[in-house]
């Protein structure tokens, strides 16, 4: 932006992101110098209605009435600060502009290309494909709930990427609606003839999810051989489903879980996670049992593995680990090759408290590391899947609680997680109050290379690896916004904030307080930051790209100036 505007230095910082976005939609418009911005000056009658005419351009013929010279074309390079450059969105279409707005939802990378996803009604969305050029840039098909509903319901229509493969990639769209919660499921290699509906794909299929109370249920990930499982519950039982996308032949039942008196009100199955053999999942029937089983993809190799309640997965060295409860050890981590002997308990981390289980991370060569609370503290822990092998590698401290690990990832020899520390504080209103907060933490298995990074909430599956560095979705305080980390503390920052500022909230309606009492912090109007909502970090080529509050498809090429 400072090499396009004479006077960008003279933009205060807090504006600096709104104008970028303005200027990317082409909003603003600069009279008499189409390079000057003027930041600090009055506006003008005039030039509001400019503003306006500009803001209608694509629902009315608003843009006409201004003359293109007057409004600025930046080139797709803003300077963010000192250490990166954050290239605008792919050059798209003017046409499509308007369209995009408030409305992109995905982004996947295929055949060298990028594939992203928006809507233009609430039960319509579309798939377009680019190279990065404008030529390149184009709608490739509609995905239409209605079409692909053997029900012929109508809801919120919101696709996303939930698995890839070489061949393609495989969206879900959750429809929300007055009964229930059914799943949409399809597939695309990246063509209009080739981006279909899974339920139109099979004849069975459609029969089966056009019966009442009967309901398609996904999981991202749940891939196993490079065909995807799914779960149908029906009113016999639930079912699990495998397809490959393509034709009906390749879309089959593997297993029907019926039970006298089961139904969906009482009868749950889960797919949970996939090692290169086997695709795990959990049944519940409730008030009865619960147990863990396993499918090969086919429905002799789909088979019960014990009477447990598994709460969380992970996947390492082709083995499978859960947390789980089982009426004869209660809580405790287990373990499984796919096969009933190979399922067991590892029974030697400290558990002090009844249903206190220990929470899956990731591993690091031939070791898999949990955390578990215990009276010392919060600690780390590792295994090689036997009680033998397990042990303590470092307490994390006294004021850190177990809470579920949202944001695990491993990259070059290290483990990046998220954690919650509480410290109780003395607010205004006299009573004692906890305050939490989330931090990163990076380990490399030992207890000198287990550290705390920075005080940062990360995203569920964001982190992204590009050019020497893990990038990842954050929330520091100010939103969620773009953050990257070299594995140490000081290289572990937000690179900006893209939507700065806070939001003033009214304060809820609260009774007056008694005499010589403080009002209380809850009955306050607050600050809230505004957030980017930055999400779907994708690489492709030279870039990462991602999307803002849904309104622009950004690209970084993570480069230091000055070098």
């Amino acid at each position: 932006m400072q090499q396009y505007f004479k006077d960008a230095t003279t933009v205060p910082d807090y504006a600096k992101g709104l104008i970028f976005s303005l200027n990317n939609l082409g909003v603003v418009v600069n009279y008499p110098n189409v390079n000057q911005l003027r930041p600090n000056a009055n506006i003008s009658r005039a030039e509001a209605t400019a503003l306006l005419c500009r803001i209608k351009a694509f629902t009315t013929s608003g843009k006409y009435y201004t003359p293109a010279q007057y409004v600025p074309n930046i080139g797709g390079e803003w300077t963010m600060n000192e250490d990166f450059t954050l290239k605008s969105a792919i050059p798209l279409p003017q046409s499509t502009v308007g369209r995009i707005t408030g409305l992109l939802n995905t982004t996947a990378t295929l055949n060298q290309k990028l594939f992203f996803f928006m809507n233009e009604s609430e039960s319509d969305s579309e798939m377009w494909a680019s190279d990065g050029t404008v030529t390149g840039t184009s709608a490739v098909t509609r995905l239409a709930i209605a079409t692909a509903d053997p029900k012929g319901e109508t809801g919120l229509s919101r696709p996303k990427v939930i698995a890839s493969s070489a061949d393609g990639f495989w969206l879900s769209e959750n429809k929300y609606q007055s009964e229930t919660s059914s799943d949409s499921l399809w597939f695309s290699n990246g063509s209009a003839d080739g981006t279909r509906s899974v339920i139109s794909l099979s004849p069975d299929l459609q029969q089966l999810l056009s019966q009442p109370e009967t309901i398609l249920e996904v999981q991202p990930d749940s891939l196993l051989n490079n065909r995807f499982l799914f779960v149908v519950s029906a009113s016999t039982g639930p079912q699990i489903w495998s397809t490959n996308g393509i034709n009906d032949a390749g879309t089959q039942l593997l297993a029907n879980f019926s039970e006298p008196d089961s139904s969906i009100a009482n009868y749950q199955l889960t797919l949970l996670s996939a090692t290169e053999q086997y695709m795990f999942f959990h049944s519940s029937l409730l008030e009865r049992e619960d147990f863990l089983g396993r499918s090969d993809g086919t429905a002799e190799g789909t088979i019960r593995l014990a009477n447990i309640l598994p709460v969380s997965t992970a996947i390492h060295n082709n083995r499978a680990y859960f947390t789980a409860f089982n009426q004869t050890v209660g809580w405790e981590l287990w373990t499984s090759d796919g096969s009933v002997k190979g399922t067991a308990p590892i029974q030697n981390i400290n558990l002090p408290e009844e249903g206190a289980s220990p929470q899956l991370l990731a591993g690091l060569g031939d070791r898999f590391f949990v955390l578990s609370q215990s009276l010392e503290g919060l600690e780390l822990w590792e295994t090689q899947g036997t009680s033998g092998s397990t042990k303590l590698v470092q307490n994390l401290g006294a004021d850190y609680s177990l809470q579920k690990a949202q944001s695990v990832f491993q990259w070059q020899g290290k483990l990046y997680f998220n954690v919650e520390v509480r410290r109780p504080n003395q607010p205004d209103n006299g009573y004692q109050d906890i305050e939490t907060d989330t931090e990163l933490w990076v380990t490399d298995g030992t207890a000198s290379g287990t550290k705390r990074l920075a005080t940062v909430a990360v995203e569920p599956d964001s982190f992204t690896p590009f050019k020497g560095q893990l990038f990842f979705v954050g929330d520091g305080g100010e939103g969620k916004e773009l953050w990257a980390t070299a594995g140490n503390t000081k290289d572990t920052r937000q690179i900006i904030d893209l939507m700065p500022g806070s939001i003033q909230t009214e304060p809820p309606p609260c009774a007056a307080p008694l005499p010589g009492d403080a009002v209380s912090k809850y009955c306050r109007s607050v600050k809230i930051p505004r957030s980017a909502d930055v999400r779907s970090l994708t690489v492709r080529g030279d870039f990462l790209y991602f999307i803002v509050s849904d309104t622009s498809l950004m690209r970084t090429d993570g480069t230091a100036l000055g070098k």
